[in-house]
């Protein structure tokens, strides 16, 4: 699960325009109007659930809802990525600072290990 989140918050970083997108067409859609990335989105959903379901059983995760952990990584990077450079906080064209990266894929990381109930990747061992 991390490495799906750490893959999700690095693919966004370095292409800002898909949490742009994201927002319009999630912002589009009506009862009767589906937006296009819905079955991205689907496609994602089941990979979530999977991973999720497997972790459970595997006692790794604790059961939550997939879509508690995709509103949790998602929702703050699509803001940290396309709303607050809209905002001019940061320019919207230009990658974010590194230490800034870091320090949101911690935080989102450290949310998805509370909603899971898990600790984190173990340490590695040292040699003696």
């Amino acid at each position: 699960m991390e490495a799906m989140i750490d893959t999700w918050i690095s693919y966004v970083a370095k292409r800002p325009a898909v949490a742009r997108v994201a927002l319009r067409e999630t912002a589009s859609v009506t009862p009767t109007h589906t937006s296009a990335i819905a079955k991205h989105a689907e496609r994602l959903f089941e990979l979530a659930t999977t991973v999720i379901n497997e972790g459970v059983e595997q006692g790794l995760f604790r059961h939550v809802n997939p879509i508690r952990i995709l509103s949790a990584v998602a929702g703050p990077t699509v803001f940290f990525v396309a709303v607050m450079p809209a905002l001019g906080f940061s320019s919207p064209t230009a990658p974010l600072e590194k230490e800034e990266l870091d320090a949101h894929r911690a935080e989102v990381l450290g949310i998805a290990r509370r909603i899971l109930g898990t600790r984190g990747p173990r340490p590695a061992k040292r040699g003696r």
